[in-house]
């Protein structure tokens, strides 16, 4: 009988091996999978917050290439990031990723902390977003990707 972690090479292993499999042919390059620093993770997340991927590709990597690092965003004024955000919706997010870049560059030392609940007392950032950056592959090369949602 295989364990819960199909280590036997059980039926939770074939379905790993699977959507692996699935994930390889049918995964659409995004800019956050091809660099998934934990910045750029946190940085996707808060821009995919209710907008679909094809309006946040150009702003994402328009704010990676001028903000490559949580101090760059940091030293910016707030308004700064709310007009970079464009048309993005919910200017509030901009701001909101703008405090949580001055906490990490203030209380991290530029590093996007990699726990829950670290990232969870960065402002702004929810459940759902911090386990996405605690779990973003930024050396294993293993897949992943939360949003399934086509768009």
């Amino acid at each position: 009988m295989s364990g819960p972690s199909g280590a036997d090479g059980g039926a939770g292993e074939d379905i790993a091996r699977a959507v692996n499999d699935w994930f390889a042919r049918e995964a659409r390059e995004l800019p956050w999978r091809a660099d998934p620093s934990p910045w750029s993770v946190l940085v996707s997340e808060f821009m995919l917050q209710q907008t679909q991927v094809d309006r946040v590709l150009p702003r994402f990597l328009e704010w990676m290439e001028r903000w490559p690092l949580p101090s760059a965003l940091a030293a910016e004024e707030p308004g700064e990031a709310v007009r970079a955000w464009g048309r993005l919706g919910y200017p509030r997010r901009a701001l909101w990723l703008h405090r949580a870049a001055a906490e990490i560059a203030a209380d991290h030392d530029d590093a996007v902390p990699r726990g829950v609940e670290a990232l969870l007392a960065l402002t702004g950032v929810r459940p759902y977003t911090a386990r996405a950056v605690a779990v973003s592959p930024t050396a294993s090369g293993t897949p992943w990707s939360t949003r399934t949602r086509a768009g």
